[in-house]
């Protein structure tokens, strides 16, 4: 059965793995502001705001760029 209301915001602080975050700075459907409070939440974590919406992926180029570096070289690949 699909649940209307899914909340694990308390739980976010037992995520242990590098995580990266990404939002579109004008994403109506899940706010930039709600990636920020995510990410804080999870203590290995980046946030990272892109130039678009909902679709910020095929907006700002450098997002693929950045979770494609994210994914074979963690942190690291991620651009400041």
């Amino acid at each position: 059965m699909w649940k209307f209301w899914h909340d694990v915001a308390d739980r976010l602080h037992l995520v242990s793995a590098e995580t990266f975050v990404m939002s579109g700075e004008f994403d109506g459907i899940a706010p930039p502001v709600n990636g920020r409070r995510i990410a804080d939440r999870i203590g290995d974590s980046i946030f990272r705001e892109y130039s678009g919406g909902h679709m910020f992926f095929i907006q700002d180029a450098r997002a693929l760029v950045d979770a494609t570096g994210f994914l074979v070289s963690g942190k690291e690949g991620v651009s400041s």
